[in-house]
C-alpha cells in the first residue's frame, strides 16, 4: 500500500467516526432526550411546633429538557457492586401532613407525579426511631418514567443517617448505646 492509500483509509475511518458521533448527538438531543432530575434529602424541623416536630424530606426538581413522571421513592441497600442494579426498596412517604406518623404506601404523597421543566415536588417521611433509616442503606432517590433512578447526594444521606443515630441510638441488652 502506498502513502495515498493509507491516507484514504484513515480519511474514511475518520468520516465514519464523525458520522457516528453526529447521529448519536442528534439521537440524544432531539429524538430521545431524557430529562435530568436533581434530588436532595434532608431532615427538617417544623418551626413553631411544640414539641419540635421533625420530618425527612426528599425533594426532586426537573432540570429538563421535557416533562418527566416520577413513579416512586426508592432506597438501595449496601450491597456488593455487582448486585446494585437489582436490589431496590420502595419507601412509603406520608400522604397527609396532618397525620405524619402514618405512611400509607409507596404511592402516597402525590406519586406518581408529572413534572414540567423547572417544577419540583417534595415527599415527606416520618422521623421516628423505627423506620427505614435503621436499615443498612447506601443511598436514597427517585425512580422515573424512563426507568432511571436519580439519587440524592451521598453527603446529604450520610448527614441524615448520622443525625438519626444520634437522636435514636440503638441500645444493647444493658441499656448502653452500641
Amino acid at each position: 500500500m502506498t502513502t495515498a492509500d493509507w491516507a484514504l483509509l484513515i480519511s474514511l475511518f475518520s468520516l465514519l467516526i464523525a458520522m457516528a458521533s453526529f447521529i448519536w448527538n442528534v439521537w440524544q438531543k432531539f429524538i430521545f432526550p431524557k430529562p435530568r432530575v436533581r434530588v436532595t434529602f434532608m431532615l427538617m424541623r417544623i418551626v413553631g411546633s411544640d414539641p419540635p416536630h421533625r420530618l425527612l424530606t426528599l425533594n426532586f426538581t426537573n432540570f429538563g429538557p421535557g416533562e418527566i413522571v416520577i413513579d416512586c421513592a426508592v432506597a438501595r441497600p449496601r450491597t456488593p457492586w455487582y448486585k446494585r442494579r437489582t436490589r431496590l426498596g420502595l419507601l412509603n412517604p406520608i400522604a397527609n401532613l396532618a397525620q405524619p406518623d402514618e405512611p400509607t404506601g409507596p404511592y402516597a404523597g402525590g406519586l406518581p407525579k408529572k413534572l414540567a421543566v423547572g417544577e419540583e415536588h417534595i415527599l415527606y417521611f416520618p422521623y421516628v426511631a423505627e423506620m427505614f433509616m435503621r436499615e443498612p442503606l447506601a443511598c436514597i432517590g427517585v425512580h422515573d418514567s424512563f426507568r432511571r433512578t436519580h439519587w440524592a447526594p451521598r453527603g446529604d444521606f450520610r448527614k441524615v443517617v448520622e443525625q438519626h443515630r444520634k437522636d435514636f441510638p440503638i441500645l444493647n441488652d444493658n441499656g448502653a448505646p452500641t
